[in-house]
């Protein structure tokens, strides 16, 4: 289930897209922007996440739980070098319009414990992916972005690999401070030499700034069986320092069969700035899955789950 949820969530991965050369409000009166040689043109995002989880509520099976660790890394080029407008360091990617162009690598694995002893159901991948960005106009951009992933999973009885190919498209218009984004992804397997069906959604977003402090993001999607949605709130009391929390509910098909889940997610987290090139990132997720029993479909469960994330961001010249 979570090698789909990252499938249904791969259209997000490029939807903020800061980009260009222009920015909305002008900077504090006699600031100076920092010269050529120290403005930066990369930023490398590193990022450490573990999760632990309960699932339980299984007819004749005892309640069971697991772990989840993922490391990546991002590497974002900026069209043009980021120079300091005196907005949080969080968003001046975004204020100033920035052309981005994305690459970034992923892997882990997950282990379920076996609730009766023996063997537990385990899972190791790894991927590649990238995206861009780009301002057409200062009104209208174009972004997307493609991934790939291999997995191995063995349980019981099962010794399986396979390949997950996603991508998305989309448009993004936008006024001032704010940005609507409208998206298209689709997201496939390719198992035991063969694709299943090929899953589709459809993106809504929107993105806005107000007075440099806060940030609103909300987002709407149709997806593969249901929709889902969630809204987020950043606050940057300074400069070098922002507090975020968000909500997320939805209901959709993580299988091929009508397994129909619902999920409610919760997090909370901080950013805070070293310095103008430095940054970490730290945040928790609360998670609560479940499925109802549709025989002889499904038996049903329920998903309690616990996510860590600890990220680090350079930029550099």
């Amino acid at each position: 289930m979570h090698r789909v949820w990252r499938g249904l969530l791969v259209a997000v991965a490029t939807l903020v897209a800061p980009a260009a050369h222009a920015q909305d409000e002008p900077p504090a009166a006699g600031l100076q922007s920092a010269g050529p040689d120290r403005e930066p043109n990369f930023q490398v995002n590193s990022s450490l996440s573990g999760t632990r989880y309960s699932l339980s509520n299984i007819p004749g099976v005892p309640t069971t739980s697991g772990n989840q660790e993922t490391l990546s890394m991002e590497l974002i080029a900026f069209g043009a070098p980021l120079h300091d407008d005196d907005s949080p360091y969080s968003l001046q990617a975004f204020m100033q319009r920035e052309n981005t162009f994305t690459l970034s690598v992923r892997g882990g694995r997950f282990d379920t414990a076996n609730p009766f002893g023996g063997v537990g159901r385990t899972e190791w991948f790894a991927g590649v992916g990238g995206g861009f960005s780009a301002y057409l106009k200062p009104w209208f951009a174009v972004f997307g972005g493609a991934s790939y992933e291999y997995f191995d999973l063995h349980d019981i009885g099962t010794a399986q690999t396979g390949h997950s190919f996603a991508g998305d498209v989309g448009v993004g218009f936008r006024l001032r401070n704010t940005r609507l984004d409208l998206s298209a992804g689709e997201q496939g397997d390719r198992t035991s030499g063969a694709f299943g069906p090929w899953r589709r959604s459809l993106r809504l977003s929107a993105f806005t700034v107000i007075k440099r402090r806060v940030a609103l993001t909300a987002v709407g999607a149709l997806v593969e069986g249901g929709e889902e949605g969630s809204f987020e709130v950043e606050v940057f009391p300074t400069k070098s320092a922002g507090l975020f929390v968000s909500g997320f509910a939805g209901q959709f098909e993580p299988y091929v069969t009508p397994t129909l889940a619902t999920r409610y997610a919760g997090t909370a987290g901080f950013a805070g700035w070293l310095d103008a090139n430095t940054a970490l990132v730290g945040e928790y997720e609360l998670t609560y899955e479940m499925d109802l029993a549709t025989p002889p479909a499904t038996s049903g469960y329920h998903e309690l789950s616990h996510t860590v994330v600890v990220e680090a961001y350079l930029r550099f010249p």
